[in-house]
């Protein structure tokens, strides 16, 4: 407690309070004791005057000044008191201490003056006659109503001055005793009453340290007892939680070290604060803490990546190459701490899969391709040599269909090589490049006599890749000419919503409400007889989908059975 800065300055303010008072109760028991003492001898020079005024009123009023001045020197002899008898004018014709002609005029001394105002008057001063100093007292003398003279009595203040030293040693003497004791006292009292402070402090030190086995004893039934049962609870919460804590905090490391991609979060300087095995194995190293992302990630293109994230806020994916590995981070903002997650997920193998499929696709197809073209040559050669069977045209529009597929799939593939090395996007004539489009169908149209209708907003220009944007129109026009037998195939084109805004609508034989979600996957078709029937590959909408999400785009599709279709495309 010793060391306590509450308990040093609490009772630094108790001592300074107590010797403010000390030093003040002396100044005030001196002042009120000496202005007794004075009100005192006041009194007894006032009775003095009583006494003595009758005898010199007889002297004044024979004018017997001389024998007046003997009488006050013998009177003031006995009684050791200083007598002055002053005519109205304000001569002294009687001194017991000097020779009155030698005496100033004393007409104006401040106790003469009072006693004309108040009967009696009385003053302190320095006597320019004894050069001491004196208490004087005065007093009118009347005779037949009329004031004949003054009678001053004084006394010197030596002996009160002397009385007052020792009552003012005797007064400092008691206080500093008093201020001592006191000292002493509240000293043990305050240590005792802040003792509980001690452990209290101990505890909290402890605390911070980092041991939270901790408990304060409570030995009283006072405030700090309160702050102790309160400390106690506390620390015990703390306990609870902090275990809590750490129990969530092992469960989510297992959860991280058990992913499959690596993980690090980053502070808004992107100083690394947590990451996991897979992370940490990636690169090699062990203690990432309190280093930077980009120390650990040697990438110029990664930094730029990750300053752009930690600055701008950044919301797009980085592919990253290392080691021979191909990695696409994905970057999730942690609003309540201001962190940025890095998700780094593996697409390696997922490219070489890919890879290994469309090189399939490739070599599958150019072999398909070399018995088809035979297959189609000895048609021609029997249709040549006037074969007339009923097997011919079912084998030609199987072959027909054959090369279809064919063509879809390799379109397909080359689509998704064109996705990995992004789109060539320029601005181009959307009109034209959809009036060029229409032409290569207005044939097949009239064959099923189905009107081809073209919508599109006057100069309408915007950036597209001119290839993959023919490629979404034919598909889209060639589905709705296959499905429609009467009516109309209508194409429309704008600028909705700031993107481009394309549909395409028919009169055909819609799609029922269940199939809808699916009419966009690989080889599937609504109505398998008619798609055997006009040649369809069930690849058509699938490579539509696939050029939408390359714009990152959005496809929409309303359509009731018997009465048509509509699809919309949105490009941003």
């Amino acid at each position: 407690m010793k060391d306590s800065r509450l308990f040093k300055k609490l009772v630094v303010f108790v001592g300074s309070l107590l010797f403010s008072l000390s030093i003040l109760s002396i100044f005030v028991s001196y002042a009120v004791f000496k202005n007794i003492y004075i009100k005192i001898l006041v009194n007894d020079l006032k009775n003095d005057i009583s006494l003595y005024s009758k005898d010199v009123i007889v002297f004044l009023k024979n004018r017997d000044y001389q024998s007046l001045d003997r009488e006050v020197k013998l009177l003031g002899k006995d009684t050791g008191l200083r007598i002055t008898v002053i005519l109205p004018d304000g001569k002294v014709v009687a001194d017991s201490n000097y020779e009155p002609s030698k005496m100033e005029n004393h007409k104006n001394r401040p106790e003469v003056i009072d006693s004309l105002s108040k009967g009696f008057g009385y003053s302190i001063r320095l006597s320019h006659t004894l050069n001491k100093k004196l208490l004087y007292a005065a007093s009118p003398l009347i005779s037949n109503g009329r004031i004949i003279g003054f009678l001053r009595i004084s006394t010197f203040l030596t002996e009160v001055e002397t009385t007052l030293k020792r009552f003012s040693n005797t007064i400092v003497a008691i206080s500093l005793t008093l201020f001592l004791l006191s000292v002493f006292i509240l000293f043990f009292y305050f240590k005792k009453v802040f003792s509980p402070l001690e452990g209290l402090m101990g505890a909290i030190t402890e605390v911070k340290n980092g041991n939270l086995n901790v408990e304060i004893s409570i030995n009283s039934d006072d405030e700090f007892a309160y702050i102790s049962r309160g400390f106690n609870e506390m620390v015990s919460e703390l306990r609870r939680d902090i275990s809590l804590i750490e129990k969530e905090k092992v469960k989510l490391e297992t959860l991280m070290n058990a992913l499959t991609e690596a993980v690090v979060l980053v502070e808004g300087d992107g100083r690394i604060t947590f990451f996991n095995k897979k992370f940490a194995d990636l690169f090699s190293l062990n203690n990432l803490s309190n280093r930077f992302l980009w120390e650990v990630v040697r990438d110029n293109d990664f930094i730029d990546f990750v300053e752009k994230v930690l600055k701008d806020n950044f919301k797009e994916r980085f592919k990253l190459t290392h080691n021979g590995s191909v990695f696409e981070v994905s970057v999730i903002d942690i609003e309540s701490t201001g962190e940025k997650l890095f998700i780094f997920y593996d697409l390696t193998e997922k490219i070489r899969l890919r890879k290994v499929k469309k090189d399939f696709v490739v070599n599958a197809t150019h072999e398909l391709k070399t018995p088809i073209t035979i297959v189609k040559g000895f048609i021609e050669t029997m249709r040549n040599d006037g074969v007339d069977s009923p097997y011919l045209p079912l084998i030609e529009s199987n072959v027909e269909r054959m090369v279809r597929l064919i063509d879809d799939m390799l379109l397909l593939s080359n689509l998704e090589d064109t996705h990995e090395k992004k789109l060539e996007k320029k601005r181009e004539n959307i009109c034209e490049i959809i009036e060029t489009v229409i032409t290569l169908f207005r044939k097949k149209a009239a064959n099923k006599d189905i009107e081809l209708r073209f919508l599109c907003e006057e100069g309408l220009t915007y950036e597209v890749d001119r290839f993959s944007f023919e490629q979404l129109l034919i598909n889209l026009i060639d589905n709705a000419i296959r499905y429609t037998e009467r009516g109309f195939v209508e194409v429309n084109a704008k600028v909705k919503d700031d993107r481009l805004f394309v549909s395409v609508k028919d009169t055909g034989i819609g799609i029922p409400s269940d199939k809808i979600d699916r009419v966009f996957e690989r080889f599937y078709v609504v109505d398998k007889s008619r798609s055997k029937k006009t040649g369809g590959t069930g690849l058509g909408l699938s490579i539509v989908k696939h050029i939408v999400e390359m714009y990152s785009g959005e496809i929409r599709v309303k359509s009731e059975p018997n009465r048509g279709t509509v699809f919309e495309i949105y490009l941003p």
